[in-house]
């Protein structure tokens, strides 16, 4: 997919290649589980937004992916999500806000 230019998400991952995982290879399905927890629960994006290419990238290497500091990396991502959110709070007078990351360290 990502040779052709198509983009990836959660929903894309779910709805097109779920049906279909259970024919692939077991090393290919551990990456299509990983991609999931990552995408899904590590950086916790909205279903519909795209998965950075530099996680698809990781996931093909799973060497690289288990030796990645997956708990700084979350955490510094639910930094800069709580940041952006308090800004934007701050000059639009919002009530209410969603958070990226992994927001069950909380």
């Amino acid at each position: 997919m990502l040779k052709k230019g198509n983009k990836m998400c959660i929903k894309t991952l779910m709805d097109k290649h779920l049906s279909e995982v259970h024919r692939w290879d077991e090393v290919d399905q551990v990456r299509f589980v990983y991609l999931c927890v990552i995408a899904g629960i590590v950086v916790a994006r909205d279903e519909i937004k795209n998965i950075k290419v530099k996680y698809i990238k990781l996931v093909m290497d799973l060497e690289k992916l288990r030796a990645y500091p997956w708990d700084l990396h979350s955490f510094d991502y639910l930094v800069k999500s709580i940041t952006k959110a308090k800004a934007k709070e701050n000059l639009q007078k919002i009530t209410g806000y969603s958070l990226n990351g992994f927001t069950l360290a909380l």
